[in-house]
């Protein structure tokens, strides 16, 4: 299902990019980050929302600082993601691939860029 939504995401980018004489690398390249903001909200419904429920304001996440997400690099994200012994209450993640956890900490800066 997830590999449907891409490829139709990335192929109606790709179109509607054409029209508009946008450089179809770009436009790919676009279709890619939307296809992987949307596999991380996917996860982050499917594991985070029970505890991280979108609060109105902007739609930031209950209990994620905004700071937290906009002074971590992508790579510092999926570490606390996976998780540590030195942090929270949270569960760690560490059942989830690398690619998941990449969709997961785009789709989290994603929101705290709203």
């Amino acid at each position: 299902m997830h590999k449907k939504f891409l490829m139709v995401a990335v192929i109606c980018t790709l179109v509607s990019a054409c029209s508009r004489d946008e450089d179809p690398a770009a436009a790919a390249a676009k279709a890619q980050h939307a296809a992987t903001i949307a596999g991380g909200e996917k996860l982050f419904n499917q594991y985070c929302s029970t505890c991280h429920e979108r609060r109105g304001r902007g739609d930031y996440l209950h209990n994620i600082p905004v700071t937290l997400l906009n002074r971590r690099s992508p790579a510092e994200l999926m570490a606390w993601i996976r998780g540590s012994e030195k942090h929270r209450e949270m569960p760690n993640f560490r059942q989830l691939s690398d690619e998941e956890r990449v969709q997961l900490a785009t789709f989290l800066r994603a929101q705290a860029g709203r």
